[in-house]
């Protein structure tokens, strides 16, 4: 099987993360964000089993390995994207995906503090950047949010959201 090009994987990575706000806005009061996590987590994991079967790959991880992956994978992704449904029935959707930018600047200064990972100008320009970029598209939903009860319970769950990054990985 030939490679994917840079841009390939760029417009699947658009593509996947841009669609992502709708489903979660058309679950949100039809199910229980616990529920609708786990079903777009479970079927994703089915998926990505199935196209490992389809390509012959040869799952080279022991059972226990496996284990560990799907705990970190619970806790890094199943974890962030609780609190971005939670936040999502208190914010506008664009609201969220601002704050879910953000991220890896989080990631990167967790890391700072855990780690001693050192932060390079460049990956502090392109978060920063990055975060700007999404801001900018969605500059109109800052204005639908009212300073409310309801709108500090979306803040807490983004914040939240930020603080189990899914890019820590």
């Amino acid at each position: 099987m030939s490679r994917f090009r840079n841009w390939h994987l760029f417009v699947i990575c658009v593509l996947t993360w841009s669609t992502t706000w709708y489903a979660i806005t058309y679950q949100i009061g039809h199910t229980s964000p616990e529920y609708s996590v786990t079903l777009r987590f479970a079927l994703a994991g089915v998926t990505v089993l199935l196209l490992c079967i389809w390509r012959r790959e040869r799952w080279l991880l022991s059972l226990s390995d496996h284990a560990i992956l799907a705990l970190q994978g619970s806790f890094m992704y199943g974890l962030s994207y609780l609190c971005v449904y939670h936040a999502e029935q208190h914010l506008p959707s664009g609201l969220v995906a601002v704050g879910y930018s953000a991220a890896p600047l989080t990631s990167g200064f967790g890391a700072l503090l855990l780690f001693g990972t050192l932060i390079t100008r460049r990956f502090l320009l392109g978060g920063l950047m990055g975060l700007a970029g999404v801001a900018l598209i969605f500059w109109p939903e800052f204005g639908k949010t009212a300073t409310n009860h309801s709108s500090m319970l979306g803040f807490s769950s983004q914040w939240a959201a930020c603080y189990y990054p899914q890019s820590a990985a």
